[in-house]
């Protein structure tokens, strides 16, 4: 997956300033200023006021599947791929993490009978939606016809452009951990893309997800560490952390966990806790 930023509003938080204090005829000050500023009306809900600022991109090795998604958002203008008039020539398509069989190099990480055979069916399918492409090409078939054998999982590209408030609620939406993964992915290197032109606007939603995210990678921890039967001992920090969370900070997804009976309060080394860099940022 690759995004491009390749357009946007020219100085967008000084833009939206300008637009915003229009509104309180209120004078424009220093760069302090407009950030407690535009903070300010952004907490308020006044944010027609970022309306104002655009941005484009350029997004590629995604799936059809992602970009079914994507659409939805209709205030957004997209120009996409078409598989009526370009030739899908090779197999090129996106597989799920779940049943990915590629490995880091030097990996001694055995992978399950059940997703080694998953990857096999999956592959087999995408090469036979391809080979029956191309043989319905090659009978005279048109393209806007032969695309209908094609799956979800072909890669795709796309061109949005939209303004801020728009990008403000795509990115509320799709970067809750209940969002799928890949366009969740695509929302988390969106928000590096528009953090970075426009930080003032959009820091409030990288805040509440990141927090969001290293609880979850946290609680998943805690759920491993309680779920692993080897364990002996545990630290009183250990035991503490396990209690507090599993009672008050439960996600949807993890229906019951019980304390382990052999746990103790002898002194084990847990793996120091880091937070959760989830794409590679």
């Amino acid at each position: 997956m690759n995004v491009e930023l390749i357009a946007n509003t020219p100085n967008p938080e000084e833009v939206i300033e300008q637009c915003g204090r229009t509104c309180y005829k209120s004078p424009e000050k220093d760069a302090e200023t407009r950030a407690k500023f535009i903070a300010g009306i952004i907490h308020a809900g006044h944010t027609s006021v970022i309306e104002h600022a655009t941005a484009t991109f350029r997004i590629t090795g995604v799936s059809r599947s992602l970009t079914h998604q994507l659409v939805r958002h209709r205030l957004f203008s997209f120009s996409q791929q078409s598989q009526r008039y370009v030739k899908e020539t090779e197999p090129n398509y996106i597989t799920p993490t779940s049943i990915q069989e590629d490995l880091a190099e030097g990996s001694d990480k055995k992978l399950d009978p059940t997703t080694r055979a998953a990857h096999k069916i999956y592959d087999d399918c995408m090469q036979n939606c391809w080979r029956t492409y191309q043989i319905l090409i090659e009978l005279g078939i048109k393209k806007e016809d032969a695309r209908f054998v094609l799956p979800n999982a072909a890669c795709t590209e796309i061109c949005v452009s939209g303004n801020f408030r728009e990008w403000y609620n795509f990115l509320n939406l799709r970067l809750d951990v209940h969002a799928q993964w890949e366009i969740r992915q695509l929302a988390w290197m969106i928000l590096d893309k528009l953090m970075a032109i426009a930080p003032n606007v959009f820091c409030g939603l990288q805040k509440k997800f990141m927090s969001e995210a290293n609880d979850n990678a946290l609680m998943q921890r805690i759920v491993k560490l309680v779920n692993d039967t080897s364990r002996k001992v545990y630290t009183e920090k250990e035991l503490d952390l396990i209690s507090k969370n599993i009672k008050d900070n439960t996600p949807h997804d993890i229906k019951e966990v019980v304390l382990p009976k052999h746990a103790t309060t002898l002194e084990l080394a847990l793996d120091p806790y880091t937070p959760i860099d989830e794409f590679n940022r």
